[in-house]
């Protein structure tokens, strides 16, 4: 759990669900077992809180207690994240094909390869697909530019790179 969360999650979630349930936020065993409940899996600490999933089940548990619909809608599942997470970094890697070559090169490679414009219709795996279509093209896109200009490349998004031989 990033700082970040960790500020929210004792700030902001926990004390709304709190209010709304009418427990007292000082509570660790509630606290506790709310978190234990969402994950599926007994924890003793909210450090054991891992990664962004863990995370996101905790989150919407507790927009759930507060009675934040969204949050309700959401308890239990991560889907719905990832899709907003991947639908972000389609829009970065959109920018960037839409900086070197214009909107129109974007729209065709949508258009040929997924029958639409709007990432947001994709199913699952179509988004999957279409994320690392757009990755690949971003990443030929600024190799061409970077190749036939003396000007910086234009970044674009994804995870960082993996140096495999850096000790943990």
């Amino acid at each position: 759990m990033t700082k970040r969360q960790r500020i929210w999650l004792m700030a902001t979630g926990w004390p709304d669900a709190c209010a709304q349930q009418k427990w007292d936020v000082r509570d660790r065993d509630r606290r506790l077992e709310v978190c234990s409940q969402a994950l599926g899996r007994n924890i003793a600490s909210t450090n054991e809180i891992d990664d962004d999933n863990d995370f996101t089940l905790v989150k919407n548990r507790l927009l759930f207690l507060a009675g934040n619909l969204k949050g309700a809608a959401e308890d239990g599942s991560t889907r719905e994240n990832k899709r907003r997470q991947k639908l972000e970094i389609i829009r970065k890697h959109s920018e960037v094909i839409t900086a070197l070559r214009g909107q129109r090169y974007l729209w065709a490679i949508l258009r040929n390869r997924f029958k639409t414009t709007y990432p947001e219709t994709l199913s699952g795996h179509e988004l999957h697909q279409c994320l690392y279509t757009l990755a690949r093209t971003a990443a030929r896109l600024n190799k061409e530019t970077s190749v036939s200009s003396e000007a910086e490349p234009v970044v674009f998004a994804g995870p960082p790179p993996v140096d495999d031989n850096e000790p943990f």
